[in-house]
């Protein structure tokens, strides 16, 4: 039930006139008011003076008088203190769409940059109205501004205290339509300087036992071209890893040739098996095979066309960043010992890569599908509603997909590099 002495206009200076009641219903004017409902408390702001009409004999409805064209803004009051009085002052302004953007400062640093378009109530009344735009920032933006070099782009209410919570932590009251703040880039990964060293100080007779498992198991559950996406990218991806870690060690053996050439030679057919299979599924051999989405501009499996459910949802968009990660660790790995691989099938990987990873100059897919640059992660979900909000599902999977990105952007970059030069 709607509190029958908590529904009443506050707009400052309005005639109270206009204000009529009666037995029925509660009739309120202007463009602020406070609501109260259910023990929460609620103010109501719109661009244009309207009439509010309360129902007293129900005490669940509040009806406009007659259409409303302009805009009505809400809020909850939550900490039943003196948020109201900064909710007013900075009711007036409000986004009505945003852009993101990054640079680069240094190898160390990304700049993040949040830029909201605003609108302003123009024919609300503006008493004591301020101009700039009152947002909401998580506690990675708080840290994230602290620490940024650019404090001008925006202000930090720091002491208002709204009372909003999240999962995520509390909101904090930001003003400014410009949010600017850096992030702290992880170093290059350069496998040959960190991790061979390692690899260089095991013992040899501790490389043998690692390379026979290594020659054992890239034998065992071979990809099949019959399996789904999911399936059939996690059996690339382990074949390319066994490889990988069996071409590492002898990189650095230091046993007799013959032995070494015995290796050689089998890993030599695994990689042929791999390139088999990954050309196999980039030619649309599979059972499963890819087609280009035109509506949502992505790729998506044929059974995932054909029932939203297949493929764990794959034609809804679900968990595109988990399947495709698999392909582009795979890949990235394959082209490091097969250059003719990138030459011959570069484009129609880094077509999978733009499905989950495109920058914002590549218009067949949407920039960055997973990712949501407010909350700083991805999400899992595609198309699929949920009741709770969406889900990160495994956050394991979607660092392997961006990783995967990387490392094929890398492999994938260094070959059109040596085309240029060549």
């Amino acid at each position: 039930d709607i509190d029958n002495e908590n529904c009443r206009d506050i707009t400052p200076g309005r005639n109270k006139k206009r204000n009529n009641n009666n037995g029925f219903s509660l009739r309120l004017y202007g463009t602020r008011f406070f609501l109260s409902a259910e023990n929460m408390n609620w103010m109501i702001v719109t661009s244009n003076p309207i009439t509010l009409i309360y129902d007293r004999i129900h005490k669940t409805t509040i009806t406009t008088s007659e259409i409303f064209k302009g805009v009505w803004r809400m809020a909850l009051l939550v900490n039943n203190n003196d948020e109201d009085n900064m909710l007013t002052e900075y009711a007036s302004v409000y986004p009505v769409g945003a852009k993101v953007s990054w640079k680069f400062p240094s190898q160390s640093i990304g700049t993040l940059q949040f830029q909201y378009q605003t609108q302003s109530m123009t024919n609300a009344d503006n008493d004591g109205a301020n101009n700039d735009l009152l947002m909401l920032a998580l506690p990675h933006h708080i840290r994230a501004f602290k620490s940024s070099d650019d404090p001008t782009t925006m202000r930090i209410l720091q002491d208002a205290n709204l009372g909003y919570g999240t999962i995520k932590g509390n909101l904090t009251a930001v003003v400014g339509s410009i949010w600017s703040y850096n992030y702290t880039l992880p170093s290059t990964i350069t496998e040959e300087e960190e991790e061979m060293d390692a690899v260089r100080n095991l013992d040899e007779s501790v490389k043998i036992i690692i390379l026979d498992q290594v020659i054992e198991d890239v034998t065992h559950i071979l990809p099949t071209l019959d399996e789904n996406v999911y399936g059939f990218g996690k059996q690339v991806a382990r074949l390319a890893q066994l490889v990988h870690i069996g071409h590492c060690l002898l990189q650095n053996n230091t046993n007799s040739s013959t032995t070494a050439t015995k290796y050689q030679v089998l890993l030599d057919q695994a990689t042929v098996s791999l390139h088999y299979f990954i050309t196999s599924f980039l030619d649309g051999k599979n059972n499963d095979y890819l087609v280009y989405d035109k509506d949502f501009g992505g790729l998506i499996t044929i059974d995932g066309l054909k029932d939203f459910m297949g493929d764990f949802g794959n034609g809804w968009y679900n968990d595109h960043h988990f399947h495709y990660g698999y392909y582009l660790y795979a890949c990235a790995l394959l082209g490091r010992w097969n250059t003719s691989f990138v030459e011959e099938y570069g484009y129609h990987v880094d077509t999978l890569r733009r499905d989950i990873a495109a920058s914002d100059d590549q218009k067949k897919f949407p920039l960055a599908r997973h990712k949501s640059w407010f909350d700083g992660h991805s999400f899992a979900s595609g198309l699929f509603p949920f009741a709770s909000g969406k889900s990160m599902e495994s956050s394991s999977e979607s660092i392997n997909g961006y990783y995967g990105a990387y490392l094929w952007s890398n492999v994938y970059q260094q070959q059109q590099q040596q085309q240029q030069q060549d």
